[in-house]
């Protein structure tokens, strides 16, 4: 455009500095002598126009260029300085002063205007040069002043041959003035235009993207400049910013589940990072590097944010159908520099895109929980399933066995996602947080604000157990009697609740071979965990491994049984005799055994014994073996001896006559007792002895045993 405008005015100063013909106003070539078309001398040295035309020229038109100077000037630069200097070389210094203020034209007139100046200049010149190298039409020769014939050359006229031009210097005032006002208000009317289209313009809409994300009722509006590098999308899907990009088919969706299609997104061209794209957005960009800078304007920063960017009358709380008024900020003196014009800086957006869910602020609406049992062994019951959301499941989180009033209990609530339609995680565009999550089932959409949720409850309502002595009722179990009592490994519970037989287990700690009287014994108790089940916990306190003891002292009270002593009595003794495998059982043995025989023993009969007399309860002895009041007999010795001796006749036959002998039949047993409950124990190796001396009978039956204490019994 400055190209063009410059060369209106070149035409124009070619045209004042050719010469005219005097007569005629005819243009004159180089150092011709006469004018070709009337052959009038010209006068020598030639003169570009009259000197009352010189005159006129520059005073005649100054006001128009000074009125087109002023008017471009006022927003041009240095392209108005340009275009001044070039009028001022082309008209002179000449100064005019004029009235009236000069009205600028419209930017439509000064195009049209510019364009026709500029082409009737060129034809002038044009016109100019063609006549002076044309053949003539017929005229007269303008070196020798004859007349020529038509198409004849002229011949060539010596530089020193030209003769000065006379009278009719008006004739080629007006035109000349007129072609110079032309060329001048073309030129200023050029550069007004150029003033007026210089910038580009944009529509600050095309700049943005406006977006709204949520929840409908909550939604929020976030604006950013439409392009790659502004894009907080561009790492989710592929954007496209070209239609015919080559790689537009890896937007397709492979496996058909919707999740691997990419999203097509046209940036705006005017924040391409593509030179071509560029080039073509700025079309008045002068090159590639122009549009660059222009580019470089609209994403200009500062402290780390665009200067380009949106103001929201409102940008949260928003409802789909919601206007929201959209206010474009930006530096307007940076804009200008770089030939930029935005427009439409405040519009409007219609809320759209917001998610309509019903959104489920509480996972455990309708959710019932019970405790019960016993306190310290208590449960939780609940459904595991929501009754308002079938697909919202609960598990627990924290042990659901031995409960106390007080605990903590904490439940999970978590969704069962095998019957959902779609879903999809909810972004808050502005922040990146995570708003929830949204899903269809059965046709309705909804939204949590998290796939789970936790909540602890207090454990209340469990009944406190009944206390009770677990070893009420119990009985040790032993053997002997004392001082050479064994007690058992366990306990006799048979005097126990069944409650304790059921849920209890006995056993005696650092067990001992004998107890005497004095001693203690050690029982050591496990309790069930299911005795707090039925509402009931142990009195006292167990140790770090949850066991309770007792300790039990052993009474010399006859509870644990006794020795058959100097002080037994004759119920004792009776007891002793009828005892199994007893004296009595060992009399009826012998008398039984040895009928028919004839001997019994060391005592021979002469013929077989027929019948034997009711024993006679002669003599008694008792026998402590050493060691025995002090306890210190091993549990593998003899303790006691108790030896009763009777009084036997045998009838027998012999030589055909009734005899009858009369002996001692000594029986001893090992150490006699009567237990704990009230029954004689024996211990092995019962023996007799038959004699017919009872000294003798005596020895002999203690022959063998254990030396010990003999003493003869008062009652037995």
């Amino acid at each position: 455009h400055k190209n063009h405008a410059f060369i209106v005015l070149d035409a124009f100063i070619n045209i004042l500095d050719s010469k005219f013909c005097g007569s005629c106003g005819n243009p004159l070539g180089e150092n011709e002598r006469f004018c070709g078309k009337c052959g009038a001398p010209v006068a020598a040295p030639a003169e570009t126009v009259p000197e009352a035309a010189a005159e006129a020229v520059p005073e005649a038109v100054a006001p128009v260029a000074e009125a087109a100077v002023a008017a471009a000037a006022a927003g041009l630069g240095d392209e108005a300085a340009q275009a001044e200097e070039a009028i001022e070389q082309s008209m002179g210094s000449a100064e005019t002063v004029y009235a009236a203020e000069p009205v600028p034209p419209t930017a439509d007139q000064a195009e049209a205007f510019a364009a026709n100046a500029g082409a009737e200049a060129q034809q002038i010149q044009d016109q100019a040069a063609a006549f002076s190298a044309a053949p003539v039409q017929g005229g007269f020769d303008p070196n020798t002043g004859m007349p020529v014939a038509a198409g004849a050359v002229p011949s060539p006229v010596p530089a020193a041959a030209a003769v000065k031009s006379g009278g009719n210097a008006k004739k080629i005032i007006i035109p000349v003035v007129i072609i110079a006002l032309v060329a001048i208000l073309g030129v200023a009317g050029f550069l007004i235009y150029k003033h007026l289209t210089r910038f580009q313009e944009i529509d600050a809409k095309d700049l943005f993207v406006v977006e709204f994300s949520g929840l409908d009722g909550q939604g929020k509006a976030i604006a950013y400049l439409n392009c790659e590098e502004c894009d907080p999308h561009r790492y989710e899907y592929g954007y496209y910013a070209d239609d015919d990009d080559d790689d537009k088919d890896a937007d397709e969706d492979e496996d058909g589940d919707g999740k691997d299609a990419k999203k097509e997104r046209n940036y705006s061209k005017y924040l391409s990072d593509d030179t071509k794209t560029l080039e073509k957005a700025f079309d008045k960009a002068d090159g590639k590097s122009e549009a660059k800078k222009m580019r470089k304007a609209l994403m200009a920063t500062s402290k780390d944010e665009y200067k380009l960017k949106i103001e929201f009358d409102t940008s949260e709380g928003l409802s789909n159908g919601d206007t929201v008024k959209c206010k474009v900020k930006y530096d307007e003196e940076d804009l200008e520099e770089a030939n930029i014009k935005l427009e439409n800086t405040e519009f409007e957006v219609e809320v759209t895109g917001l998610i309509e869910a019903e959104e489920i602020t509480d996972m455990f609406e309708g959710f019932n929980i019970t405790f019960s049992g016993i306190n310290e062994m208590g449960t939780a019951t609940f459904d595991d399933k929501s009754s308002k959301y079938p697909f919202i499941r609960y598990d627990y989180e924290t042990s659901n066995y031995n409960l106390k009033n007080g605990d903590s209990f904490s439940i999970r609530a978590y969704l069962s996602y095998s019957n959902f339609e779609k879903d999809e995680y909810i972004y808050d565009n502005d922040t990146g947080e995570t708003l929830g999550y949204c899903f269809t089932y059965e046709g309705t959409t909804y939204l949590v604000k998290d796939t789970g949720e936790s909540k602890s409850f207090t454990v209340s309502g469990l009944s406190e157990p009944e206390e009770i002595d677990i070893f009420e009722g119990i009985k040790l179990e032993s053997e002997g009697a004392l001082p050479y009592l064994k007690i058992g490994y366990s306990v006799n519970t048979d005097n126990c609740s069944q409650i304790i037989k059921d849920y209890v287990s006995f056993s005696i700690e650092d067990r001992q071979d004998f107890y005497k009287a004095g001693d203690t014994v050690k029982i050591k108790a496990y309790v069930y965990s299911s005795l707090k089940e039925q509402g009931y916990k142990p009195a006292g306190t167990p140790d770090a491994d949850g066991y309770y003891f007792k300790e039990i002292t052993i009474e010399d009270d006859g509870s644990y049984g006794k020795y058959i002593l100097e002080d037994a009595t004759a119920e004792d003794h009776k007891k002793l005799d009828e005892a199994e495998s007893s004296f009595n059982a060992i009399l009826k043995e012998i008398t039984e055994d040895y009928t028919g025989r004839s001997y019994i023993g060391e005592i021979d009969f002469d013929g077989d014994i027929t019948k034997f007399s009711e024993p006679e309860a002669y003599k008694a002895y008792l026998v402590k073996c050493n060691g025995f009041d002090e306890g210190t007999i091993s549990s593998y010795d003899d303790k006691t001896y108790i030896v009763k001796v009777y009084k036997i006749t045998a009838t027998y036959e012999a030589d055909d006559k009734t005899k009858e002998k009369t002996f001692y039949l000594a029986v001893r047993v090992n150490n006699a007792l009567i237990n704990a409950e009230g029954n004689v124990e024996l211990g092995y190796g019962s023996t007799w002895k038959a004699h017919t001396k009872l000294a003798d009978v005596v020895d002999e039956v203690l022959s063998g045993a254990d030396e010990g204490t003999k003493t003869e019994l008062k009652t037995f």
